[in-house]
């Protein structure tokens, strides 16, 4: 392969926060950061409570359906322990959720935020204990989708991003 490529592909890493330029040193995968973790998860949370509020009522019958097939797909990865599965059926479950707002620029934002949480999910998702949480959580949030209330749908997406910095928060603290 040619370096220019590598190039390329390191300076996307870089824009989203994967890696880092050291001059002199080259480039070093970014060490996951607490702070960084509960800044984002934050900003999210802001995000993603405008597009859940606006678009839950325009959630159709078909949205509904398809997250129902996403969290018994992601309980059958969850199960066997299928971390990509579950790590992209995860994403789709949520995004059905975000991209009813159909405000675009939001959308981007949320997707871009999601990108740079990516490592911290890949942790989060290691653990058993964690994927049997997100079964339970994601069965609560389909219930709350399906009745349209979208203040308890916001509640228990809140819950939902709190349990998962308050493990990833105590994981990264013993690994210091």
């Amino acid at each position: 392969m040619s370096r220019v490529p590598v190039r390329e592909a390191l300076k996307i890493l870089e824009g989203e926060g994967r890696v880092q330029y050291l001059p002199q040193r080259g480039y070093s995968v970014t060490k996951l950061a607490i702070e960084d973790l509960r800044e984002i998860y934050r900003v999210r949370q802001l995000l993603e409570v405008e597009a859940v509020r606006t678009g839950v009522a325009r959630l159709t019958g078909a949205d509904i359906l398809a997250m129902s097939k996403l969290v018994r797909a992601m309980d059958e990865a969850a199960d066997a322990g299928d971390l990509v599965a579950l790590t992209t059926l995860n994403r789709q479950f949520h995004f059905r959720l975000i991209e009813a707002s159909n405000r675009e620029w939001l959308i981007s934002i949320i997707r871009q935020l999601w990108d740079s949480t990516d490592p911290y999910r890949s942790v989060y998702f290691a653990e058993s204990a964690n994927r049997k949480t997100i079964q339970r959580e994601h069965r609560a949030i389909l219930k709350a989708t399906r009745q349209r209330d979208a203040d308890l749908l916001i509640q228990l997406l809140d819950e939902h991003r709190q349990h998962a910095v308050g493990v990833l928060t105590r994981a990264l603290e013993e690994s210091e």
